[in-house]
């Protein structure tokens, strides 16, 4: 894909006086920083509003010259690489999941062979557990979620009037961060949780799509994080005896 080579293009671009790995991180969160509500303060000219801070603390590793230089250059490959990819049809992509995957594999020491589902195989298992043409919206998680390919797929072959709710966590910030971008730009509702699936832990979290006003990334700490380790059963059919029954609602988990 032509988005794809250039966004590969800025990110080097960026990235070649410095760590290649540590840089590509902290574009990552200057990124979805850039999703969060924020705004500037008229009478100050500053940047403010949620996550600020962590903004800012990620630019000033950088000389500002090198900032304006390269940064403007990765937001413009990145909306060219999602405009291509992402398609009515329900085409959808990866751009920063395939680029992450080839530096992690090449330059990265402490690299733990993580690999992605191939787009084919997301597409196909998409296709197994799509319930038809079914428009009931579903509480949908998974919990090493890696960029959220396996998530977007699924989102993708469900009807557009379903309202999914998806939760995805990963032990790896830098998935987390690529899923919630990738949540941004496909338009999925959701909850990415950087944190351990088997204990219950988290470190932090990003909400994705906000329904006071619409498309954008929340950033969320570990206590707000907690509520969505586990997915609430939804109330089951009702017993002769007037209670109601343990059975969950329908809820697929995606492995």
């Amino acid at each position: 894909m032509i988005g794809n080579q250039a966004l590969t293009k800025a990110f080097d671009a960026f990235a070649r006086p410095y760590n290649s790995i540590q840089a590509f991180g902290d574009l990552l969160e200057m990124l979805t920083c850039e999703f969060c509500p924020h705004w500037i303060d008229k009478e100050t000219g500053r940047l403010v509003g949620r996550y600020t801070e962590a903004y800012l603390e990620v630019v000033k590793r950088y000389p500002a010259d090198h900032i304006r230089a390269y940064y403007p250059p990765i937001q413009k490959a990145l909306l060219a690489a999602y405009n291509e990819g992402v398609t009515p049809e329900g085409g959808w992509c990866d751009p920063l999941g395939e680029y992450f995957q080839e530096i992690a594999s090449s330059r990265d020491k402490s690299w733990k062979g993580q690999f992605f589902t191939p787009v084919a195989l997301c597409d196909m298992m998409a296709r197994v557990v799509v319930p038809g043409q079914s428009q009931e919206s579903q509480n949908i998680s998974d919990p090493a979620c890696g960029s959220g390919r396996t998530l977007i797929a699924f989102d993708r072959s469900c009807p557009p009037v379903t309202m999914n709710f998806y939760v995805g966590v990963d032990v790896d910030p830098r998935c987390v961060r690529i899923a919630a971008i990738n949540f941004f730009f496909h338009g999925m509702r959701g909850v990415l949780i950087c944190g351990n699936s088997l204990s219950l832990e988290a470190r932090f979290g990003y909400r994705v799509w906000l329904p006071e006003m619409g498309v954008g990334i929340e950033h969320l700490d570990a206590v707000a994080c907690q509520k969505y380790l586990t997915i609430p059963k939804r109330p089951g059919p009702q017993l002769s005896n007037g209670k109601t029954s343990e059975e969950p609602g329908k809820q697929l988990q995606l492995f």
